[in-house]
């Protein structure tokens, strides 16, 4: 049996991190989808009124953080160099931290539209409680997937600029 590899620390909080990005997700995703703020408010009604009010907003910071996390992930099994993979990753993980809050709400915005070109999202009040969630469901992937999207590219430039330095040219010529 081979012994266990300990895997460093960026991979680490790289997995954390998008394990809590899918379970933040999952329960706003659910919470705002079957109106479940109502049962949080009936048992602590302050709570419950701060949790409808950030219930839409967290549910996309989760699925934006999902797909910058997944995109980071991805870019670093590309990466050959351990010292070059851990600087990309943690370069990359501040770059999208700071970008995080407007591309949420970009993604938002286009997450809106549906495959025609039309709002998709303008009939979500009068569906059932399925319903609702199905489409809140949908709504995080469309978001996660634009915030792939962005995270492939914001991997792309952290990669290229970390390639480009002085001591990595370095490292190239040896």
């Amino acid at each position: 049996m081979k012994p266990a590899v300990k895997r460093p620390a960026y991979r680490r909080v790289l997995r954390w991190l998008t394990v809590a990005a899918i379970v933040a997700g999952t329960v706003f995703t659910f919470s705002y989808g079957s109106g479940a703020h109502l049962a949080v408010r009936y048992l602590n009604p302050r709570f419950g009124r701060w949790w409808n009010e950030h219930e839409f907003e967290l549910m996309i910071l989760a699925a934006s953080a999902l797909g910058i996390l997944s995109a980071i992930g991805l870019g670093l099994r590309l990466l050959e160099d351990g010292a070059a993979r851990r600087r990309v990753a943690l370069i990359s993980l501040v770059v999208g931290a700071v970008i995080l809050e407007p591309l949420a709400h970009l993604s938002s915005a286009l997450g809106r539209f549906g495959w025609s070109g039309a709002r998709s999202f303008d009939t979500y009040e009068i569906n059932s409680i399925l319903d609702k969630v199905l489409i809140a469901g949908v709504y995080f992937l469309k978001i996660a997937g634009f915030g792939l999207i962005a995270g492939i590219a914001i991997f792309a430039v952290v990669a290229m600029a970390a390639a480009n330095t002085p001591a990595a040219r370095r490292e190239a010529q040896k």
